[in-house]
Formats: structure tokens, sequence, C-alpha cells
């Protein structure tokens, strides 16, 4: 009896495993298109949805890059690239495979745009997915290290703009004060917990704050011990906090936001194409005023794209670059 090769098993499997990732992420997909259907015909079921995509993958790798390949995850990609082809086949794998790199690279760039034309326009219209109230109850434990234990019971009170004009109103704040607290005490209690089954000679990660902490555990505990800090330190530390939350949005981490209503919808492309006409024509207009002033030496430097400096300016701070 010949001896297994285990390598070859694992790797089989593997590859199996991975071809059935590919398929189930398709058939969730958004805009997938799987086949041509009339306005009545019901929704396609997920077994009829996996059978299509099935046979063409049973068919020809290029045809199925072909059909399917802008719904394939990036990483998942390997898949194609460690397989051997031949012939034709070979080119044209290769061929989708770069077309698809560069399209996620494309689309990545287009998916921060629209997520960054989308916060533009919640805090113009003064969204309250962007409140200090909202985004405290997101981050509790960030919060109250950076904003909330500086506050005085006026300030809270003045943030929070209760209605307590009834008793419905009041049992409700009540619930959200009661239901904030929970979560704080909860990251509180998993921060300790991480702390403590650290070794004792493990050297404490630390996140340099611009209010000049660096362990955090530490710094809640120097705080209280201290005399108020300064306005212009809590405006600093107010300021970390916003772009903090602000690059959570952007990268996609806040878990109970729906994204794919903001990542698909295109209409938030005409909000970028319009910044970007406004900062052409201010460009061009600063870059005559140069001529006629007769400077030289600045005209033709590019100018930035606004939201690439945001990110620049959040990069150049330690504490935001371990959020990147």
């Amino acid at each position: 009896m010949l001896p297994i090769d285990t390598d070859t098993v694992a790797s089989v499997a593997e590859e199996d495993e991975l071809r059935a990732k590919i398929i189930q992420n398709i058939c969730n997909g958004d805009r997938v298109f799987f086949k041509s259907q009339q306005i009545d015909d019901p929704d396609l079921t997920m077994e009829e949805k996996e059978a299509i995509v099935k046979e063409l993958f049973s068919k020809k790798d290029s045809l199925f890059l072909a059909r399917f390949g802008n719904h394939i995850d990036i990483e998942n990609l390997v898949y194609f690239e460690e397989k051997q082809y031949s012939g034709d086949e070979e080119y044209i794998v290769k061929q989708h495979l770069e077309r698809l790199r560069r399209w996620h690279k494309n689309k990545g760039v287009e998916i921060r745009n629209r997520r960054y034309a989308a916060m533009q326009k919640m805090i113009a219209e003064n969204s309250a997915y962007f409140t200090e109230t909202e985004m405290m109850n997101r981050e509790p434990l960030l919060y109250d290290q950076l904003i909330g234990q500086f506050l005085s019971e006026d300030e809270k009170m003045t943030r929070d703009n209760r209605d307590s004009s009834s008793l419905v109103n009041v049992l409700l704040n009540g619930i959200e004060d009661s239901d904030y607290s929970e979560k704080l005490a909860q990251e509180k209690y998993g921060q300790e917990e991480n702390s403590s089954s650290s070794s004792d000679n493990s050297v404490p990660k630390e996140r340099t704050l611009w209010g000049e902490f660096t362990d955090q555990s530490a710094a809640s505990t120097s705080r209280s011990r201290q005399k108020p800090i300064t306005r212009t330190e809590r405006d600093l530390l107010r300021e970390e906090f916003m772009g903090i939350m602000y690059t959570n949005f952007l990268q996609g981490t806040d878990k109970d936001f729906d994204y794919s209503a903001v990542d698909n919808n295109a209409d938030y492309d005409d909000a970028i194409r319009s910044l970007d006409e406004e900062e052409k024509y201010f460009d061009d207009d600063d870059t005559n005023d140069s001529a006629a002033n007769g400077i030289h030496g600045q005209e033709g430097a590019s100018s930035e794209d606004e939201l690439d400096v945001y990110m620049e300016h959040l990069n150049r701070h330690q504490s935001l670059q371990e959020q990147l």
C-alpha cells in the first residue's frame, strides 16, 4: 500500500475550503448578476445561486473570473494564482488577475472617498451619528479616558441635552445612562483582565495621547491625582477622540453601521467630483493671482486631495497610527 502524502491531502483540503468560501461570498454578495429574470420572477434562492456559480466554476477559470471576478475578495484570488494552467488559459487567467488587482485597488480608493463624502454630509447635516453622546456610546472607555472624566456635572447635562418634560423621557434617559454605565464597566473590566493576564516580564503596550499620558491604565489614575488639566489640554484630548472616531468610520470598523448603504452608493461620487471641481477652480484662481503678482516657484504645485490631507494629519500623530 502506497504511503499517503499528508501535505497533498492538506493542500487539497485547503483548496476545497477556499473554493467553497469564494462560492459562498459570491452568493451572499450585493448586486451580483446570476441570470436574466423577468420583473415578476421570484428572487433566486440560495440553492439556485450556488448551482449557477458552481456550474460556471466547474468549467473554465477564465470564464468564472470574467463573470464573477469583481465579487471575489482580493485575498481569495490566491486560489487562482497558485493553480497551474496551460496554453491560452494561462495567459487569459493572468490577465484577469492583473485586472482584478487593479480594480480592487481603485475600489478601495472609491470606497474610502464615498465614506468620506458620507461622513462630511452627516456632519454638515448634524446627523445624530456623529453627536458626542452617540460616539460616547460607541466607545465608552475611550471617551471616558479622553473626555468624560474631565467634565463637570453641568457640562454633562449640557452635553446630553435631556428632555425631562415627561415621565417616559425620564425613564428613557435612565435606561440610556444605565446602558452606557454597563458598557463602560465591561470595557474597564476587560482592560483590567488583559492587564493582569500579561506576564510580569512583558512590556505593557503604550499609547501616546495628546495630553502627554502614555499608559492608558496609569493615565486615569495619574489624572485623578493631578490638578485639573488646562482648557488647551482638554481641547487636544477631545480632538484626538474625534479623530479616532472619524478614522474608525472611514476604515469601516463601526460594527453597527450599514456600510453597504454608503460603499455601494454611487451618489456619493457626485459629492467627491463637486469637491474636486471646486478645489480645481480655486487652484486655478490662486495660480492666476500668483502670476499676476509676479510670484514664481509655486506655480504648478499640485493640490492635495482633501481626504489625503486629513488622513496625513491623522497619520502624523503616534496615537492615531495605531488605529490605521
